[in-house]
């Protein structure tokens, strides 16, 4: 590059960190579109994951398009992906901890940025709850083994809940862009008379890996015949649980095996709407349950949107 080269690239520096991330975002978006794709989905993951992902996590959540049946073969291998050229993808965004084995932001602002910039690389918080549950979900229910397995079997639920309430929270501004059902979640889940063998194979897991005493309380799930509902009260999934409340045919006064009922697992785990809605059904509140489900209310209920 000649002198006079870089004394007027140097007059067009932009001002700002914002001005620079501005700038490597329309670099990204210049990239082959197969590039553009991949860029766009690991900074999706990294967006809103609900933990520091590992190199193969990350790749192998950039590869996956939740949009095809999650029993078509990967359109490639994980492996076939070294992590270093999916970092060059995001043009400096991202880096890899060589010493935690961990790839995160380059620097705490790229977050902030991204999360407000949704006008320069056209992609929301919203959108990026719904991509991750959907690709947690699609993960959940492929026939391949994958390494990001571990990560969606723990953290389907928190993405769903969050792309849940993401929604709900602008339904009163009218904005059609997002609807409140996920299709790859109802095929994950089943009915509530029959479990997908998806759903079965993931409470096997969950039975196998995740102690009674385990911070994410995946114990509740549990239940004999496996009844798919207790994972939507748990998780908070209100709309799906509307939707099973409202289907004929079925007694929703069921327990899991600890021999917690609907009701006393969506009030353990703060959903606290979905308590009232169960109150306003006919549930019975019990001597035992009373108390718990009475400071969930009162300390945390809040009406959804309507």
């Amino acid at each position: 590059m000649l002198e006079s080269d870089i004394r007027a690239r140097l007059g067009r520096l932009p001002k700002g960190l914002t001005g620079v991330y501005d700038e490597i975002l329309t670099s990204i978006k210049s990239q082959p579109n197969r590039n553009l794709d991949l860029a766009k989905s690991a900074l999706k993951w990294m967006l809103v994951s609900e933990r520091p992902l590992k190199p193969k996590g990350l790749v192998a959540a950039a590869l996956l398009n939740p949009s095809i049946p999650p029993d078509s073969p990967a359109p490639l291998k994980e492996s076939a992906l070294p992590v270093e050229l999916l970092i060059q993808s995001c043009a400096g965004l991202l880096l890899l901890d060589t010493t935690l084995d961990v790839v995160r932001f380059s620097h705490l602002s790229v977050q902030e940025y991204l999360e407000t910039r949704n006008d320069i690389w056209d992609v929301t918080i919203t959108d990026a709850q719904l991509f991750v549950s959907e690709s947690c979900l699609w993960t959940l229910q492929s026939t391949l083994e994958l390494p990001l397995y571990e990560y969606a079997a723990l953290n389907w639920f928190k993405h769903c809940r969050s792309y849940q309430n993401l929604v709900l929270a602008v339904v009163n501004t009218r904005d059609i862009t997002h609807e409140l059902s996920i299709p790859l979640l109802n095929s994950f889940l089943g009915s509530f008379e029959q479990a997908s063998t998806r759903y079965s194979r993931w409470a096997d897991w969950v039975g196998i890996n995740v102690s009674e005493y385990d911070s994410n309380c995946l114990y509740c799930i549990r239940s004999t015949p496996l009844c798919p509902v207790f994972s939507a009260a748990f998780a908070g999934l209100g709309e799906l649980l509307s939707w099973l409340w409202n289907s004929e045919g079925y007694d929703m006064k069921v327990n899991n095996d600890s021999g917690d009922s609907l009701l006393a697992v969506a009030s353990e785990h703060g959903t606290a709407w979905i308590v009232a809605k169960m109150l306003e059904g006919g549930f019975q509140v019990s001597d035992l349950q009373y108390p718990l489900i009475c400071a969930t209310v009162e300390s945390r209920y809040k009406k959804p949107p309507i």
